[in-house]
């Protein structure tokens, strides 16, 4: 096959994009690369880890590692 064949197979598949936050942020954090991503066709999920949304759903001192890693977990699941 040859490279026009390659790009054309490329195009059609899309990637679903989960961009997780770094420390004190949020889902909001990727607004601006999920925008992009968005209009370029792909599926983007840019959520919030407990204990980061706003207003707080979880205390945050009930939140460690082990939570946010059940948080990215169930995501990658759905």
């Amino acid at each position: 096959m040859g490279r026009s064949g390659q790009l054309k197979t490329c195009r059609l598949v899309r990637m679903t994009f989960l961009l997780v936050h770094g420390a004190f942020h949020g889902g909001w954090c990727w607004q601006f690369v999920a925008e992009h991503l968005s209009r370029e066709g792909f599926k983007v999920l840019t959520p919030s880890l407990s204990g980061m949304e706003i207003p707080k759903e979880v205390d945050p001192i009930h939140v460690n590692l082990d939570t946010h890693i059940t948080d990215v977990c169930s995501i990658i699941k759905s």
